[in-house]
Protein backbone atom coordinates (compact mmCIF):
# COMPACT_ATOMS: atom_id res chain seq x y z
CA UNK A 1 0.00 0.00 0.00
CA UNK A 2 0.88 3.66 -0.67
CA UNK A 3 1.90 5.75 2.20
CA UNK A 4 0.07 8.96 0.23
CA UNK A 5 -2.57 7.09 -1.25
CA UNK A 6 -3.18 6.15 2.40
CA UNK A 7 -2.94 9.36 3.31
CA UNK A 8 -5.27 10.84 0.84
CA UNK A 9 -7.74 7.94 2.05
CA UNK A 10 -7.77 9.21 5.73
CA UNK A 11 -7.92 12.97 4.42
CA UNK A 12 -11.35 12.10 3.40
CA UNK A 13 -12.67 11.10 6.65
CA UNK A 14 -10.48 12.79 9.52
CA UNK A 15 -13.09 15.84 9.08
CA UNK A 16 -16.10 13.32 10.05
CA UNK A 17 -14.29 12.08 13.07
CA UNK A 18 -16.15 14.67 15.40
CA UNK A 19 -19.50 14.10 14.11
CA UNK A 20 -19.12 10.26 14.89
CA UNK A 21 -17.37 11.01 18.23
CA UNK A 22 -19.56 13.54 19.85
CA UNK A 23 -22.73 13.58 17.45
CA UNK A 24 -26.15 11.64 17.53
CA UNK A 25 -25.27 8.01 17.39
CA UNK A 26 -27.80 7.10 15.01
CA UNK A 27 -26.81 9.84 12.43
CA UNK A 28 -23.24 8.85 12.47
CA UNK A 29 -24.08 5.04 11.49
CA UNK A 30 -25.98 6.28 8.52
CA UNK A 31 -23.52 8.59 7.94
CA UNK A 32 -20.64 5.89 7.92
CA UNK A 33 -23.20 3.63 5.98
CA UNK A 34 -23.10 6.21 2.84
CA UNK A 35 -19.34 6.98 2.88
CA UNK A 36 -18.76 3.06 2.80
CA UNK A 37 -20.95 2.84 0.12
CA UNK A 38 -19.03 5.43 -1.51
CA UNK A 39 -16.18 4.70 -1.10
CA UNK A 40 -14.10 3.97 -4.14
CA UNK A 41 -11.05 1.72 -2.61
CA UNK A 42 -10.57 -0.58 -0.15
CA UNK A 43 -7.80 1.70 0.81
CA UNK A 44 -10.59 3.73 1.28
CA UNK A 45 -12.51 1.60 3.18
CA UNK A 46 -9.60 0.30 5.38
CA UNK A 47 -9.28 4.29 6.33
CA UNK A 48 -13.12 4.39 7.09
CA UNK A 49 -13.05 1.21 9.06
CA UNK A 50 -9.83 3.15 11.07
CA UNK A 51 -10.97 6.52 11.52
CA UNK A 52 -14.64 6.17 11.92
CA UNK A 53 -16.11 2.41 12.50
CA UNK A 54 -13.54 1.97 14.98
CA UNK A 55 -14.48 5.26 17.01
CA UNK A 56 -18.68 4.77 16.58
CA UNK A 57 -18.43 1.11 18.10
CA UNK A 58 -15.91 1.80 20.71
CA UNK A 59 -18.01 4.94 21.68
CA UNK A 60 -21.70 4.05 20.99
CA UNK A 61 -22.69 0.59 20.80
CA UNK A 62 -24.56 0.05 23.55
CA UNK A 63 -27.06 2.56 21.78
CA UNK A 64 -26.22 1.63 17.87
CA UNK A 65 -24.84 -1.98 18.03
CA UNK A 66 -28.16 -3.56 17.06
CA UNK A 67 -28.59 -1.13 14.48
CA UNK A 68 -25.05 -1.01 13.08
CA UNK A 69 -25.43 -4.59 12.56
CA UNK A 70 -28.40 -4.00 10.40
CA UNK A 71 -26.49 -1.70 8.36
CA UNK A 72 -23.86 -3.89 7.67
CA UNK A 73 -26.07 -6.75 6.94
CA UNK A 74 -26.95 -4.82 3.75
CA UNK A 75 -23.76 -3.19 2.88
CA UNK A 76 -20.68 -5.35 2.36
CA UNK A 77 -18.56 -2.30 1.78
CA UNK A 78 -19.78 -1.86 5.63
CA UNK A 79 -18.21 -4.84 6.33
CA UNK A 80 -15.50 -4.42 4.60
CA UNK A 81 -14.33 -0.96 6.36
CA UNK A 82 -15.22 -2.95 9.61
CA UNK A 83 -12.16 -5.55 8.93
CA UNK A 84 -10.01 -3.12 9.30
CA UNK A 85 -10.81 -1.59 12.76
CA UNK A 86 -10.03 -2.74 16.26
CA UNK A 87 -13.00 -2.45 18.73
CA UNK A 88 -13.58 -2.97 22.45
CA UNK A 89 -16.94 -4.93 22.60
CA UNK A 90 -18.14 -7.39 24.84
CA UNK A 91 -17.24 -10.57 23.88
CA UNK A 92 -20.81 -11.85 22.31
CA UNK A 93 -21.16 -8.54 20.27
CA UNK A 94 -17.34 -8.78 19.35
CA UNK A 95 -18.58 -12.26 17.95
CA UNK A 96 -21.27 -11.40 16.47
CA UNK A 97 -19.64 -8.74 14.27
CA UNK A 98 -16.83 -11.19 13.52
CA UNK A 99 -18.87 -13.66 11.97
CA UNK A 100 -20.93 -10.96 9.49
CA UNK A 101 -17.53 -9.75 8.49
CA UNK A 102 -15.74 -13.23 7.85
CA UNK A 103 -16.57 -13.82 4.63
CA UNK A 104 -15.65 -10.01 3.47
CA UNK A 105 -12.25 -9.58 4.79
CA UNK A 106 -9.94 -7.19 3.50
CA UNK A 107 -8.06 -6.02 6.83
CA UNK A 108 -6.39 -9.20 7.68
CA UNK A 109 -4.88 -10.78 4.17
CA UNK A 110 -1.53 -10.66 3.81
CA UNK A 111 0.52 -7.98 2.17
Amino acid sequence: MNVSKLDAAFAVYNPHWAQVRHGDPFESVALVARLAREAPDDDHLCALGVALVECLLDCHYETIFERFLNEAEQNVNLRKACSCAWFRLPDDLDLLLTNLIAGDDIGHRPG
